[in-house]
């Protein structure tokens, strides 16, 4: 099968996949809600209290229907065994966060959370060394067995970055969109230099990608404002997990501080206004992550997310041309 035709294929399966599966979803978890009064914010809470009631853990079915996609389209190898398992350990891990904040407000503790991250992530990071995965920065020292910790830190640190963006409708799925379709491209090009009927590089990460690609597409659907579920923890995790992955794999992950911009500076907002609190006693922000600082200041949710996406589609096409520029 050529692998542009696993692409769509898998791209247009999860897509109906998850069109289909979220209404019965929905149906199926009126007990688990997403209790948006949970935040330390009273203005918070209130913004957001036409929120309450609607159904979170949208992100699984994202996840079984990409995971499903994957199956039937990617060649059976140790780099889709370890996609998979990337994608579903961190769905899982999200999960049971998703349902200890059901049942006691706060679920799982952050450093328990990092703490099982950082083991899965060192784990894959281990078995990427192994595969030859290095990146040419890292593989011309003597000590390239930096790269799992290496490789760990840029999948926790793209699995949170992602998490904590995912706090309006369609804020993180809408933002990962442009993300995924440069890192296909990326594989594309790589995979046009391959003589006819030679083994592509990569192409189970890149079905992966178009079936994620897919998955999200079927999720903003219902996840657009007003949103009628949420993807909750066990949707974001792996979503930033297998954005890290796959520019390990890809070779490219320092890129990743370029095109996935509006996560990075998400998540900057967050450090810098924790260190400035504790230093100066004093916030830099009316409160983080960035996107609550702009509805405070006034913008309604709508303006945010779409401003926030027309920024990654920029971010995105500014470093594929960039990287195009330094390399040739």
């Amino acid at each position: 099968m050529k692998l542009e035709i696993g692409m769509l294929g898998s791209m247009f399966v999860s897509f109906f996949g998850v069109y289909f599966g979220i209404p019965w979803f929905i149906r199926k978890l009126r007990g688990v809600r997403e209790c948006t009064d949970k935040t330390d914010s009273e203005r918070l809470n209130q913004i957001h209290a036409s929120k309450r009631g609607t159904p979170t853990m949208g992100g699984v079915v994202v996840v079984l229907a990409t995971v499903l996609s994957c199956v039937l389209f990617a060649p059976l190898s140790t780099s889709l065994i370890l996609i998979l398992f990337c994608f579903l350990s961190f769905s899982l891990l999200g999960a049971v966060d998703d349902f200890a904040k059901v049942q006691n407000e706060k679920g799982i503790r952050a450093r328990t959370k990092f703490l099982f991250q950082m083991i899965l992530a060192l784990g894959i990071g281990c078995f990427l060394h192994g595969m030859g995965k290095n990146p040419s920065f890292l593989s011309s020292f003597p000590l390239d067995v930096l790269y799992p910790p290496f490789a760990a830190v840029v999948i926790v640190a793209s699995s949170n970055a992602v998490n904590l963006t995912d706090g309006l409708d369609g804020l993180a799925a809408g933002s990962a969109i442009p993300v995924l379709i440069s890192l296909m491209a990326l594989g594309l090009l790589a995979a046009a230099n391959v003589p006819n009927g030679a083994p592509v590089p990569n192409a189970e990460i890149m079905i992966a990608l178009a079936s994620l690609l897919g998955s999200l597409l079927g999720f903003l659907w219902y996840n657009c404002h007003p949103a009628q579920i949420f993807m909750g923890d066990s949707g974001s995790l792996p979503l930033g997990a297998i954005i890290g992955l796959s520019a390990l794999m890809l070779q490219q992950p320092i890129l990743l501080i370029f095109l996935c911009g509006i996560f990075v500076l998400e998540t900057l907002s967050v450090i810098l206004q924790v260190a400035s609190f504790k230093l100066r006693k004093k916030r830099i922000f009316k409160i983080a992550p960035l996107h609550h600082h702009y509805q405070f200041l006034g913008l309604s949710e709508t303006k945010i997310t779409i401003r926030f996406w027309i920024v990654s589609f920029l971010l995105a096409i500014t470093s594929l041309l960039g990287l195009n520029l330094l390399t040739t």
